[in-house]
């Protein structure tokens, strides 16, 4: 298998894209076929959309919410036992995210059927504490308490922040504007909490809470989209400016997908290319563009183009134990070998 810490830095900031490959001679493995995403009735509830790896496992999400084909099986590749490992089924219609918070892992109900507003292992189990018409993202402020954010059910929808100060064990409505909305991430970043609401486009700025009160933050969201899976590298908050799914709204369809960076004043492009995902560790962020292309940085100044995966039809990407992954539209899993 290939170690990423092997690879060379390499390229400078807004450069146009090499000709040159990283690891021209590397080539990707088939592992397999995700057996319950294959089986989904629509293209996009076969798409491997995101990867986590967690525990030495690689945990996929899938799932078709716009045509709601759930509910949804979570599963992870197991490279010790070389297969795909079934772990729960999710009241939900799709897996769009998973957040590793303490001890547990946590996938949010990207669209709630009767009784799942997140999945949560280990144990795996369905948790409903709060009636969400979509759950988009979890996140812990102190280490001791839970955010869920999404929108409500009801007539409605109104997006919704929703917070447990006891580690899931009751819940209470933290944030709720008044507005037909929805928060699609919940970013913590130097102590507080970012939200930014969407309904057709960003309804800026963001919302911040410091862990007594609520204030209006700067724009999050400079190129539209409705953010997602905020993560902190190299103390920048970085995140995409939507995650790359198949939608009606016409608006957030044509929105390009970028990679963002916070520094806690502006929040601005840190990557040209339009993408369709993102993962990012202590060492680097990787980017699949929508060329097929896997980029990486450490510094989220200077970009290396790393190795082609177009003709797989890559959807995710990840890195567990040093190997890197990708998912693909048609529910297969690759991973990189030399």
């Amino acid at each position: 298998m290939w170690r990423l810490a092997l690879l060379a830095i390499v390229g400078c900031k807004h450069e146009p894209p090499s000709p040159a490959v990283e690891c021209p001679t590397c080539t990707w493995k088939l592992l397999g076929a995700h057996a319950q995403a294959a089986a989904q009735p629509t293209a996009t509830g076969r798409a491997l959309v995101t990867l986590c790896p967690w525990r030495g496992k690689l945990y996929v999400g899938y799932g078709d919410y716009q045509r709601n084909t759930g509910p949804i099986d979570v599963t992870a590749w197991d490279p010790a036992r070389g297969s795909f490992t079934h772990v729960h089924t999710s009241d939900t219609e799709a897996i769009y995210n998973y957040r590793a918070i303490g001890s547990s892992l946590y996938a949010p109900a990207t669209d709630r059927r009767a009784g799942a507003d997140y999945a949560v292992g280990e144990p795996w189990r369905d948790v409903q504490p709060v009636t969400s018409a979509h759950a988009y993202d979890m996140a812990t402020l102190d280490g001791s308490d839970l955010w869920l954010v999404g929108s409500a059910e009801g007539d409605d929808y109104l997006a919704t922040a929703w917070r447990s100060s006891d580690g899931g064990a009751h819940w209470a409505v933290a944030h709720q504007p008044g507005w037909n909305g929805r928060y699609y991430f919940a970013a913590v970043y130097h102590h507080q909490l970012y939200i930014e609401s969407w309904s057709q486009e960003p309804i800026g700025p963001s919302e911040v809470f410091d862990g007594t009160s609520w204030h209006a933050g700067p724009e999050l969201l400079p190129e539209g989209g409705h953010g997602a899976r905020p993560v902190v590298f190299r103390d920048r908050l970085v995140y995409t400016s939507k995650q790359t799914f198949e939608t009606e709204h016409r608006v957030l369809a044509a929105t390009p997908n970028k990679l963002i960076g916070f520094d806690g004043t502006a929040a601005a492009v840190v990557f040209d290319h339009e993408l369709l995902d993102f993962f990012a560790d202590e060492q680097q962020v990787l980017v699949l563009d929508t060329d097929g292309f896997v980029w990486r940085t450490t510094d989220l100044a200077h970009w290396t183009r790393m190795v082609a995966a177009g003709d797989l039809h890559p959807r995710s990407l990840a890195v567990l134990d040093g190997v890197l992954y990708v998912g693909t539209s048609d529910a297969k899993l690759y991973s990189l070998v030399r």
